[in-house]
């Protein structure tokens, strides 16, 4: 690692933003990573050329997308794909793997890709499913009667607002699912 005690003397009262606007970037780097400021302080490791350094700072980060980006820009293609997968971006990174013909990595990224687009395709009808439930028993007065002080006709209304719902939701479901 880079060592900063020679730039450091005289330097130590400096702002990230004077250090960089000086030219010093890689203590300009460590002073954002110091405040915990991940992404100025990748563009600065970047800047520097330390190109590594700038994509384990926006890993620790959380900068997934961005760490992508980055890898993809200075040719590390896999790492830029492993990043877009880590950021949910599964398309990206299928077409990153696909592209260095990672065939292993295409296969394990497509289930992924079917698993998680499952999961947006079933929330809307389980929910539409549970509104459609909730409006058969509001806008049956027999079973829910009369409690906390509501009178039928806003029971009724309660559950054509919920039917309504329901049907929303199964019918974006059904869309999805039928395509």
């Amino acid at each position: 690692m880079y060592d900063f005690s020679d730039k450091k003397r005289g330097n130590e009262e400096m702002s990230a933003k004077e250090l960089e606007k000086r030219g010093d970037f890689l203590l300009a780097a460590q002073r954002y990573y110091e405040e915990d400021d991940f992404f100025n302080s990748a563009k600065m490791y970047r800047r520097a050329g330390f190109g590594d350094r700038a994509l384990i700072v926006l890993e620790n980060g959380g900068f997934f997308s961005e760490a992508s980006d980055m890898a993809e820009d200075i040719g590390r293609m896999h790492q830029a794909a492993r990043y877009a997968e880590m950021a949910g971006d599964y398309e990206r990174a299928l077409e990153i793997y696909s592209e260095i013909e990672s065939v292993r990595d295409v296969q394990r990224v497509k289930r992924n890709l079917g698993k998680h687009n499952n999961n947006f395709i079933r929330a809307p009808g389980i929910i539409g499913g549970l509104f459609f439930v909730f409006s058969l028993f509001f806008l049956s007065s027999n079973i829910t009667g009369g409690f906390g002080g509501i009178s039928v006709g806003e029971f009724d209304a309660l559950g054509s607002i919920f039917f309504v719902f329901g049907l929303i939701g199964i019918l974006i479901w059904a869309k999805a699912k039928f395509e």
